[in-house]
């Protein structure tokens, strides 16, 4: 598939009009993936919650492990689909850089959070 802008600059249209269309289509196809990511899900909710209160009530203990699983699903999808620049040296130690900096934030807002700190 060719690039946006070389698809609407050689099909019917100029290459003024896709200065304008370009950023004006790529607006709406973020618009259409936070709906498809955000709306969706939240009305799907309400709609079981309000016409099928005794689905919610008992499918609502297995929200919470389920979320969990469908978000480490989606936090490690892309690492997996790209494991070769990931096992890469680079890879490895942008990893080791990524551990080091979560790892003295958290000693960072332990110490921080400390009770000595606050008398």
């Amino acid at each position: 598939m060719a690039p946006l802008s070389i698809a609407m600059t050689s099909i019917y249209m100029s290459t003024a009009t896709a200065v304008f269309v370009t950023p004006l289509l790529s607006l709406l196809l973020m618009v259409y993936s936070i709906t498809q990511i955000v709306v969706a899900p939240i009305a799907a909710g309400l709609l079981v919650n309000r016409l099928f209160p005794h689905l919610s009530t008992a499918i609502h203990p297995f929200l919470p492990p389920l979320s969990v699983l469908v978000t480490a699903c989606c936090v490690e999808a892309p690492p997996a689909i790209n494991v070769d620049p990931v096992m890469s040296p680079f890879g490895i130690t942008s990893f080791l850089h990524f551990i080091y900096q979560h790892l003295l934030l958290v000693i960072f807002l332990l110490v921080l959070s400390s009770p000595r700190h606050l008398t």
